[in-house]
């Protein structure tokens, strides 16, 4: 299962994740979401499931 959280940064929320990199090392990626915690939260959760079925 994969780790992630989100923060803020100004008025915007961004959320970030763990993914593996071509050798095997796990790389932190954070992605820009949106001005409501809800709902970058769900965008997390959802960007979590596309990582891990592919």
């Amino acid at each position: 299962m994969a780790k992630g959280s989100v923060r803020k940064k100004g008025k915007k929320w961004y959320y970030r994740f763990y993914v593996e990199d071509e050798s095997g090392k796990r790389v932190q990626k954070e992605f820009p979401g949106t001005e409501s915690k809800s709902e970058t939260e769900a965008l997390l959760r959802k960007a979590m499931e596309n990582y891990e079925s592919t």
